[in-house]
């Protein structure tokens, strides 16, 4: 998961957002409870390429709706469904910002992730119950070494 903060746009209206590229991993544990028009849903996978989930908050303050088109960086995206739960709201230094969640592999177009530009790298791991914390404390030590 990437996460990273940028400018979205809906015709005049702009709004800084925390933004998360996420795989087809996401979420690891539990789901997303999403609205679409008139019914709400519980996935457990990412969204659809070119598509978009959006706080209600952001959808608000960038007059959107399901169905509509908003630009992040140099891509456009198609408003699917708007965000009412995620299983790790609370677990980013974003968390004040609203929500937008979209495909990794839509990252690359946006152009907003470059050299010189701050986003953050998640990687989730799941334990079986009855691994300890030394097999924990070894995978992340592991994961210490940058990226390239």
């Amino acid at each position: 998961m990437v996460l990273f903060a940028s400018m979205l746009a809906s015709g005049d209206n702009l709004q800084l957002a925390s933004v998360k590229a996420v795989d087809q991993n996401y979420p690891l544990v539990g789901g997303v409870e999403l609205r679409s028009e008139s019914k709400n849903i519980y996935v457990k996978r990412p969204p659809d390429l070119g598509q978009v989930w959006l706080d209600l908050r952001l959808m608000d303050i960038l007059k959107l709706e399901v169905g509509q088109t908003v630009s992040i960086g140099d891509a456009d995206f198609i408003v699917s469904h708007s965000i009412l739960s995620e299983p790790d709201r609370a677990s980013n230094s974003f968390a004040f910002a609203p929500k937008a969640i979209i495909n990794a592999q839509d990252l690359e177009k946006t152009n907003v992730v470059q050299p010189g530009k701050q986003g953050k790298i998640f990687d989730s791991v799941l334990l079986e119950k009855k691994k300890n914390s030394f097999l924990a404390k070894n995978i992340l030590e592991k994961t210490k070494q940058p990226r390239r």
